[in-house]
């Protein structure tokens, strides 16, 4: 779960409903006070993201309570308590007990974000996220359920985030290599030898896997093709498996933009997956190709991290189908929730920079940004930087 939120007021809880549809559809919001939360521990099994405790005007007497509910969340990467009571000892008592933040009403919805981001990173940070050893990369496979979803511009945004924002070596391998916009979105020359080692395994080694990279930011690098439309690519299944075996020897993650087709004709990029995203919008057609899809990739594997984002969001459904209809349908819930932002996304492409570079504070980008951190677990770090983590947690404040 993404949030738990647990209100006592109308304030709180139209701040947590806006939370949930801006940046974390996969939230709960109950109406208890912190005794009776703190007597069903139950409602912190699903081990929620990000907490909201609203107190009220609740005085030192809470704090027993607040104890114990610290104690059935405390691997949450954010606990934000607010309330009524601006009194620096009640506020140095919750900080003590484990609170990320102490947020006195009225509250702001960009204000709480930006706490629970600046928790999380601080968290994640003190954890030693960046001080382990380095270990496989993490596997992401992306594809859009048809064309047009946006599917490539969310590859080379979430991947600038994590290598940039979070410090991640990473890769994108591109296998549209006909019409793959990943080089051209992010200003980089097409791979020499890309389609060699697609085609022939015994070309892929670790020396012409590492010259075939481009560079295209200090910690993000770029496979990917532009062939003549009347050459056909056969994409070799041993090929492609030393290539992503070769790729994750060396970063933290190896992000797949991967046409529809390869769910049939490149089965392990899904059973391989560490996490699959399914981009899609709110209308008919992408409901039912979405549906589609999600039933292929249950039969193909199980026991994955699926989830779906929806892209160019319109405000007030306009023309689109109700994200609760959509859920329904396709039996989960989405991860997050792209707003239509042609003027950040499509501006950028034609500059060919990031998103994230050129609009960090742009409500699309927030809402990735996110996600990513969402993705970027424990268990694939790199060197800590404390200068950057700093910088990032004051850009948050």
């Amino acid at each position: 779960m993404d949030l738990l939120a647990i209100v006592n007021t109308p304030e709180v809880r139209k701040v947590a409903q806006e939370l949930s549809e801006r940046y974390w559809p996969n939230a709960e919001i109950l109406t208890l006070s912190a005794a009776e939360a703190a007597a069903k521990p139950e409602i912190f099994a699903k081990n929620p993201r990000y907490v909201i405790m609203d107190l009220g005007d609740a005085k030192q007497e809470v704090l027993e309570s607040v104890s114990q509910i610290m104690q059935c969340c405390a691997s949450a990467s954010a606990i934000v308590f607010v309330g009524n009571n601006n009194d620096v000892k009640f506020y140095r008592e919750l900080i003590k007990l484990g609170a990320s933040d102490y947020m006195l009403m009225p509250l702001g919805v960009d204000d709480v974000y930006s706490i629970m981001m600046s928790a999380s990173m601080a968290k994640m940070d003190h954890s030693g996220l960046h001080l382990h050893e380095q270990k496989a990369a993490k596997l992401i496979t992306v594809m859009g359920v048809h064309g047009g979803v946006g599917t490539s511009s969310f590859v080379v945004n979430a991947s600038w985030i994590i290598a940039e924002e979070l410090q991640k070596n990473v890769a994108i391998v591109d296998l549209d290599v006909h019409f793959g916009t990943v080089a051209l979105s992010l200003d980089v020359e097409p791979s020499i030898g890309f389609r060699d080692a697609l085609e022939s395994p015994n070309r892929v080694d670790e020396l012409f896997v590492e010259g075939s990279l481009v560079k295209a930011s200090p910690r993000l690098y770029v496979l990917a093709a532009e062939e003549n439309m009347t050459d056909y690519i056969v994409f070799n299944d041993h090929a492609i498996d030393k290539l992503i075996s070769k790729l994750r020897e060396k970063r933290d993650f190896v992000v797949m933009d991967v046409p529809r087709s390869s769910l049939v004709r490149c089965p392990q990029l899904f059973t391989n997956a560490d996490v699959i995203i399914l981009i899609a919008e709110l209308t008919i057609s992408g409901l039912r190709d979405t549906v589609t899809i999600l039933n292929q990739v249950r039969r193909v594997v199980s026991g994955k991290d699926v989830r779906v984002v929806i892209n160019k969001k319109r405000e007030k459904d306009v023309g689109q189908l109700p994200l609760k209809d959509f859920e329904t349908q396709i039996g989960m819930a989405v991860s997050a929730i792209l707003p239509d932002a042609p003027g950040v996304i499509s501006a950028a492409m034609n500059n060919g920079k990031a998103a994230p570079l050129m609009y960090p504070q742009s409500k699309v980008v927030e809402v990735l940004r996110a996600l990513c951190l969402s993705i970027a677990d424990t268990t694939h770090v790199v060197k800590k930087n404390n200068s950057f983590i700093k910088s990032l947690i004051n850009r948050f404040a």
